[in-house]
């Protein structure tokens, strides 16, 4: 079974770095948090999970740009991180995927 999936998290720039609600999360930077989504992304698809990103803001159109995603179940994390861990306890293992499927084909030489 091919189990797809969206990474949500915080966009960067929508982020009060300083407020008391991020204070566990010590040295955040943007630069940090979107390596971090990045890196989820990156780990579950090396699981073998056909994963996009999909990062919101805080409220004001999250709802919004959810809905704009392919209909999913949500799953949530038990930390900071995403792991294949969390999709397993719903889903178990996915077959392997081709690294291009759902996701554009690179340019080639001839079409740039």
């Amino acid at each position: 079974m091919t189990i797809a999936a969206i990474q949500i998290g915080l966009h960067p720039d929508v982020v009060d770095y300083g407020s008391p609600g991020f204070a566990r999360f010590g040295g955040l930077t943007p630069d940090k948090l979107q390596a971090a989504h990045d890196g989820n992304i990156a780990q579950l698809r090396r699981a073998g999970f056909d994963v996009d990103g999909c990062q919101v803001d805080l409220g004001e159109t999250a709802v919004e740009t959810v809905r704009r995603m392919p209909a999913a179940r949500f799953v949530f994390n038990t930390d900071a991180v995403t792991s294949p861990r969390d999709i397993r306890r719903w889903f178990g293992d996915p077959e392997p995927v081709p690294l291009h499927v759902g996701r554009a084909e690179p340019e080639t030489e001839e079409e740039s």
